[in-house]
């Protein structure tokens, strides 16, 4: 079940890293002019959502330093919070992992969002 914090209405999605790896991220939406790529998943607990800022680099693309936005807390075999660093950390390589740049030249270059048919998604916490 997810968890909602009170204080933020965020809902969290709590699984451990071999979850969220196995989890098919479809891409849903990514703004050129903010740099800004949104990703969904579905999982037993609930909806993952995973968003992110990129910037362009010597090689392409490169995911920007500014924090990943997701509403997974991940947790160890033990149920325990990883935290914030180390989730990051599992976060940005799952995002190396799906090919997201792929998605920049089908994306707008004015300014709005190219949208999918996926569903919205929900409200997250910055890791």
């Amino acid at each position: 079940m997810p968890d909602t914090n009170p204080s933020t209405n965020t809902i969290h999605v709590t699984l451990n890293r071999k979850r969220l790896l196995e989890l098919n991220f479809e891409h849903l939406q990514t703004d050129q002019m903010q740099r800004l790529s949104e990703w969904m998943a579905f999982s037993a607990n609930g909806v993952i959502s995973l968003s992110w800022t990129w910037q362009k680099s010597s090689h392409g693309f490169a995911l920007s330093d500014e924090p990943i936005d997701c509403n997974a807390m991940l947790v160890d075999d033990d149920g325990m919070d990883l935290g914030p660093t180390a989730t990051a950390e599992h976060l940005r390589t799952l995002i190396a992992g799906l090919g997201w740049e792929r998605n920049l030249s089908q994306a707008p270059t004015t300014p709005g969002r190219h949208q999918t048919s996926s569903p919205g998604i929900l409200d997250r916490r910055s890791i």
